[in-house]
């Protein structure tokens, strides 16, 4: 068997049984602590999958506290988490283009991933208007498993936890990525639908006293990477996803 009969990945999967805990934390301090260790080994099985091309998973900040963060990802590995604060939407799209194109190769572009609602909405349009293709994110939108998860947020959130459970993500040390990986929480929706839910970011602000901005950076970027289905061809059944324009 590939995972544990005692992890959640068996349990949800195979048997199709979920924790009794109605809310819980969504990964665990020791998960994060060996994804923290593994990226300081720079472990030879977590190289780029098949020579993977760059990804910048992109959260662009509201306001106050918050921060605009851009996480490159390459497969597994989040290589690097980059921050600012206070830039305008055509500064950020600016901060965001000069690393894409540091990180362009003669064969390919890296890929851009950008969390939509808020702000990301007129951050895509800029980086767009540059001839660049950008990927937004929407985590309302319909999950590909809509009757495990109750959104693409809760089914982005979940594929994270997979990773670190399963010892095959590594990530920068960055106390406030933990912090913040820490803060949320999950549960089983109402209503009789039985979909996993994360905790909504209002709350997760609250606990914290700002948004969960490098750990949204990080799993959509990693969703980007390796999580999400391959999107559907021509004459093929569609999911909401909200991807290139």
């Amino acid at each position: 068997e590939e995972y544990g009969e005692n992890s959640s990945i068996y349990r949800s999967r195979v048997l199709s049984e979920w924790p009794e805990e109605s809310v819980e934390g969504l990964v665990k301090r020791v998960w994060l602590r060996a994804a923290f260790d593994r990226h300081d080994a720079n472990v030879a099985q977590l190289a780029p999958l098949g020579g993977s091309p760059p990804l910048l998973g992109v959260d662009v900040a509201r306001y106050g506290a918050d921060a605009s963060v851009v996480a490159v990802v390459r497969g597994t590995r989040v290589e690097s988490l980059t921050t600012w604060h206070g830039a305008s939407t055509t500064g950020s799209a600016d901060r965001v283009l000069a690393m894409a194109h540091g990180l362009k190769t003669r064969h390919a572009r890296p890929g851009i991933v950008v969390d939509e609602p808020g702000l990301g909405g007129g951050l895509i349009d800029v980086i767009r208007k540059t001839g660049w293709d950008v990927t937004a994110f929407n985590g309302a939108a319909q999950a590909p498993e809509p009757a495990r998860f109750l959104n693409l947020r809760a089914a982005s959130h979940w594929k994270f936890r997979e990773l670190l459970e399963n010892n095959i993500v590594s990530l920068p040390r960055d106390p406030m990525l933990e912090e913040e990986a820490l803060a949320v929480e999950w549960q089983l929706s109402t209503g009789g639908s039985g979909a996993v839910q994360i905790v909504a970011k209002d709350t997760i602000r609250k606990t914290l006293g700002r948004s969960p901005d490098r750990l949204d950076a990080v799993v959509i970027a990693l969703w980007e990477s390796v999580g999400r289905p391959p999107r559907p061809q021509w004459g093929q059944s569609t999911w909401s996803y909200g991807g290139p324009g």
